[in-house]
């Protein structure tokens, strides 16, 4: 595996400090390594666990060109190309629930498009947008306004996008992008408990999904879907069927891809219903379960890994075994 010695890695650091023509050549040089080793993200912005450990060895490299950047000043002359990287990398930082860092490389990725005079309707823009706002689920209540708004933007911009095209030329894949980030929005709504507007958009999206295929041809679709709606029917009390959205919901994700950490956020949703329906012991089984996975997959101090923890907690608390809810 290719590696970049530390060494050549001060180097760098030390010619991008002398002059401003040696500082842009050497940051073009490192970037361009970079990218021949960090694979592209999923088209459909799926998350892909395969790319990640081709991608997590050369970090310290990204973040070290992500610095340079945003440090630099006058700025670094960044090209378009730079910032399809750091949003190559943001999409998988995200399914590995980095929030600090995928944060900073999607926003700088913004910056960069702002220099080069990137136009606002732009399908990179739109896929920031909507990555970020996945992304600011994770920081918690606070961000929730900005996620909306994203989302908002990032659907926009595709519809524009689609709408400008030639019928003749728009293709299948440009729907499910639009379709995607429109129930991207009901997972805001959702958040604010708007869930007029989040049974609104599921029913829509259902009706696309219905003709575009069924649940064994379009697992991943219709697992957003029974996802939603569990939210929506937890929020008006009918737990049971929350219950079984969630379930059908978490077995959807594991057949469109059964290693991805997504499928243990949806099955994670199920036990968090599970313990509202009162089934409790049934709940703190299954996340142990997801913690064990999660421990393996992102490692004990991860963001994902914790929040498993702080949920453990939480249950056996209520169950009144404050020894193992410490």
């Amino acid at each position: 595996m290719f590696t970049t010695h530390r060494s050549v890695q001060e180097g760098i650091l030390g010619m991008l400090n002398r002059s401003s023509e040696e500082r842009s050549s050497a940051f073009q040089c490192a970037f361009t390594i970079v990218r021949r080793l960090v694979p592209r993200a999923s088209f459909l912005l799926q998350a892909e666990p395969e790319k990640w450990k081709v991608t997590e060895p050369h970090m310290p490299q990204l973040l070290s060109l992500c610095r340079a950047f945003s440090r630099s000043s006058p700025r670094i002359s960044a090209p378009y190309a730079f910032a399809e990287l750091l949003y190559d990398v943001g999409m998988n930082m995200w399914d590995r629930g980095l929030t600090e860092d995928g944060q900073q490389v999607l926003r700088t990725a913004e910056e960069v498009l702002d220099r080069v005079g990137c136009p606002e309707e732009n399908s990179l823009r739109a896929n920031i947008h909507i990555v970020l706002a996945l992304i600011l689920e994770h920081v918690g209540i606070s961000a929730r306004r900005e996620a909306l708004e994203r989302r908002k933007k990032g659907y926009a911009i595709r519809k524009a996008i689609y709408d400008r095209k030639p019928e003749a030329e728009r293709t299948h894949d440009d729907e499910v992008l639009i379709y995607a980030a429109y129930v991207d929005m009901a997972r805001s709504y959702a958040q604010c408990n708007d869930f007029e507007n989040v049974r609104i958009i599921c029913e829509e999206a259902k009706q696309k999904y219905d003709e575009w295929g069924d649940h064994t041809t379009i697992p991943f679709e219709y697992s957003k879907y029974y996802r939603l709606t569990a939210f929506a029917f937890a929020y008006e009390g009918d737990t049971a069927q929350a219950v079984a959205n969630t379930a059908r919901s978490a077995e959807l994700q594991r057949a469109a891809d059964p290693d991805a950490l997504l499928a243990s956020m949806f099955r994670f949703d199920w036990v968090i219903m599970l313990f509202r329906d009162n089934q409790r012991q049934k709940a703190i089984q299954h996340l142990h379960e997801i913690s064990e996975f999660r421990e393996r997959a992102c490692g004990k101090n991860a963001f994902l890994t914790l929040q498993v923890h702080i949920a453990l907690g939480v249950f056996y608390f209520f169950q009144e075994d404050y020894q193992s809810a410490l």
